[in-house]
């Protein structure tokens, strides 16, 4: 559900500017199923099991979105750290 989840997946790259990479929707149950594969001796070692994952999936990369909104929101939280105080809000130099 992770890579597939909007939430997850869009809105960290958004409120960051930049872009998420994810694996695909089916890793688990790929990696499963690879598994099962190898106990049965289709699959022969750890470095086949991977390397046959590679050939049928990729990774996913979000791209952020041009959203006004998170761009208004980063130039807020940097206010926040760029007024003087030190972090967590108090001076603790004692």
């Amino acid at each position: 559900m992770g890579a597939a989840s909007k939430h997850l997946a869009f809105d960290p790259g958004a409120s960051g500017g930049r872009a998420v990479p994810a694996g695909p929707a089916g890793a688990t149950a790929a990696g499963n199923i690879m598994l099962q594969a190898q106990a049965l001796g289709l699959v022969g070692s750890l470095g086949e099991l991977r390397a046959v994952l590679a050939e049928s999936t990729g990774p996913v990369c979000h791209e952020p979105a041009a959203d006004d909104r998170w761009s208004k929101a980063r130039a807020r939280f940097a206010a926040l750290l760029d007024d003087g105080r030190p972090a967590g809000g108090e001076n603790r130099s004692r």
